[in-house]
């Protein structure tokens, strides 16, 4: 069996600095369920794929 590629990730800060939204707004998306909830890495920080991150911001757009 190959070996599992692994995507790049990003924390929280990361992902709400790059698209121009709080922490807070997506911690709250994720809990009224507008946005799946993140992996967490073993540390237990939120982890988000890159492919999760672009629809981030899609319905904050409006």
């Amino acid at each position: 069996m190959p070996p599992q590629r692994k995507l790049p990730r990003q924390n929280l800060g990361e992902a709400a600095k790059a698209f121009g939204l709080s922490a807070r707004t997506i911690r709250h998306d994720e809990r009224v369920g507008l946005f799946p909830e993140a992996a967490h890495a073993e540390s237990g920080c939120r982890q988000y794929a890159d492919k999760d991150v672009n629809t981030l911001p899609l319905h904050h757009d409006a």
